[in-house]
């Protein structure tokens, strides 16, 4: 399913320079992959395609949990939502974040990013209803990574099979334009369908 608000999406992401994705320390031989910097720039680029999101507002860790949604449980915080605040009735997309190069980081919180994707999307459970969840995942292979260890391939698997709503952007191997800016030839957009097919194979 491609969502209406997919290609500013996209638009956003490809405005991000490669300081904000992997930073340069005063080590100087040692970059560091920070997915916060990341996300408070594409945060930041989304906000200047704002009046595209026919006024709906874009805001990151947005708490959810506890007070508002009881049966989310505790630590529900989503990198990035488009939706308006104070009501249920237009939440449209919930973002989850990977930008580290370190593989123990990615498997680990795999299992606790997809579930956050599938709380919120899946309207029979909690009924937040947000009618897109994208797991943006950079510098490896979401193929490689989600087959790596069983159990959380059995996870992912139950999810993606009962929840059409999510979707999965890959950048395996970041490049970048003369300018710095990600080049969209090095994204990988995989559909739900496409996970489907893929994931039991």
């Amino acid at each position: 399913m491609t969502h209406r608000f997919h290609e500013i999406i996209k638009d956003s992401l490809f405005k991000v320079k490669r300081k904000y994705l992997r930073q340069i320390t005063v080590h100087t031989s040692r970059n560091k992959y920070n997915e916060r910097v990341f996300c408070y720039e594409f945060y930041h680029q989304l906000r200047l395609n704002e009046s595209r999101f026919e006024g709906l507002t874009i805001s990151g860790e947005a708490v959810k949990s506890e007070f508002q949604f009881k049966d989310l449980g505790t630590n529900r915080t989503p990198d990035l939502l488009i939706h308006n605040f104070g009501t249920i009735d237009n939440n449209e997309v919930i973002v989850e974040v990977k930008t580290t190069d370190n593989r123990a980081s990615v498997l680990l919180g795999l299992d606790k990013d997809f579930i956050t994707l599938d709380l919120f999307t899946d309207n029979a459970t909690v009924n937040i209803d947000y009618k897109q969840g994208i797991y943006l995942l950079f510098n490896f292979d979401f193929w490689e990574i989600v087959k790596e260890n069983d159990k959380i391939l059995k996870k992912v698997k139950k999810i993606i099979d009962s929840n059409k709503r999510i979707v999965v952007w890959n950048i395996p191997t970041p490049e970048f334009n003369d300018n710095d800016t990600l080049k969209p030839g090095c994204l990988y957009v995989y559909s739900n369908e496409e996970l489907k097919n893929r994931i039991s194979s």
